[in-house]
């Protein structure tokens, strides 16, 4: 008996502890503001970033309101030799110029960026050192139009392997 009663017992903690896991998840990402849906290297191997060979993507998609700026904040040590390239996944012309300085780049758009667009931003040239275990964190913001406060939206993370 005291086995039927501990298995309903743990049967209704594992229920609410499902339910509770899935409502956490839904209220925590909102498609009513921009996301980072994607970040990656190419290639994905140490050593070339290390040597300024790699490219970092960073993906965003706009929701929400149209947003007038992208900043990109770089982890210590990383630089970006070859300039950072913005454009739309769908291949939409995205009129933008770069500004970096120091740890951040910062990217105005001519035209305000609508919701549902996604932003490819390609930072080439990438060079570090290994001192962050290959794994590269980058602070994204987003300025929406006629605001004049950034409001961060998460954080890239980028992993790279090492050949050995």
């Amino acid at each position: 008996m005291k086995g039927l009663v501990f298995t309903a017992l743990y049967a209704s903690m594992m229920t609410i502890g499902v339910a509770m896991t899935a409502q956490a998840q839904l209220t925590s990402s909102s498609a009513s503001a921009p996301q980072i849906v994607m970040a990656d290297a190419d290639p994905l191997d140490t050593q070339a970033t290390e040597t300024g060979l790699a490219t970092h993507f960073i993906d965003v998609k706009v929701e929400g309101n149209p947003i007038s700026q992208l900043t990109i904040g770089f982890p210590d040590g990383l630089k970006v030799a070859r300039g950072i390239n913005v454009a739309a996944r769908s291949q939409q012309s995205i009129n933008s110029t770069v500004a970096i300085n120091g740890n951040t780049a910062t990217i105005n758009f001519a035209q305000p960026v609508k919701p549902g667009t996604t932003l490819k931003v390609a930072l080439r040239g990438v060079t570090g050192s290994r001192a962050n275990d290959d794994i590269w964190f980058y602070p994204v913001s987003v300025r929406y139009v006629g605001e004049t406060e950034n409001i961060p939206i998460g954080t890239a993370r980028i992993q790279t392997y090492d050949d050995d």
